[in-house]
């Protein structure tokens, strides 16, 4: 799994420097604990500027870390390792296969978390 040069987390965090972001904890529950900490309520035109913000962040780390070319299978690759998914695909075909029933690649891993 690729490391990230910049942290798009840290960075919308940051945006916050009242709220003490803890890196290791879920990023989501880490969002509603902000939300709470600036006590918004779910109609709250700042939370949910905030919650955009916090969705586009998401999305930018996630292709950081995973890439955005879905022909690439080291990215496939790298995101099955890091759900604990095995055998790693051996080609495309394989990596894109998704299987409703049984999870990605036809493994009941996603199906346990």
């Amino acid at each position: 799994m690729s490391h990230p040069s910049v942290d798009h987390l840290d960075i919308f965090f940051a945006q916050y420097p009242a709220f003490s972001y803890r890196q290791n904890s879920s990023s989501t529950q880490e969002f509603y604990r902000m939300c709470d900490f600036f006590d918004w309520d779910r109609d709250d035109p700042e939370r949910g500027e905030a919650h955009d913000s916090f969705k586009t962040a998401l999305v930018l780390q996630f292709n950081s870390l995973y890439g955005t070319e879905v022909d690439d299978l080291q990215s496939w690759r790298g995101l099955s390792l890091a759900l604990e998914i095995f055998p790693l695909p051996e080609d495309l075909k394989k990596a894109k296969k998704v299987n409703p029933e049984r999870g990605l690649w036809g493994n009941d891993k996603l199906e346990q978390n």
